[in-house]
């Protein structure tokens, strides 16, 4: 079995990053995976990132699910900060 803690990959990259991780600071690890590539395929970093989105704009990528936007509210509200209001 792959031991995942001595596995060497790019810390730069976010679409390298394992599951179990904490891609984004502040954003539970377990969120699930193909979240994790939608938000690194959209450039999103940081929370602070994310506060520029809406919430519908969000839910719209590929790969962010119901569970998934659920964990990025709570994410989002634990750290004082919301989505983008709606336009």
């Amino acid at each position: 079995m792959l031991d995942y803690d001595k596995v060497s990959m790019n810390e730069d990259d976010p679409m390298e990053k394992v599951r179990g991780r904490e891609i984004i600071p502040g954003i539970p690890a377990k969120l699930p995976v193909p979240a994790q590539r939608a938000l690194a395929g959209h450039g999103i970093a940081n929370l602070k990132q994310l506060t520029k989105k809406t919430k519908s704009e969000v839910e719209a990528w590929h790969g962010i699910g119901p569970n998934a936007l659920k964990q990025l509210q709570k994410s989002l509200e634990e750290n004082g900060l919301a989505f983008a209001e709606e336009k």
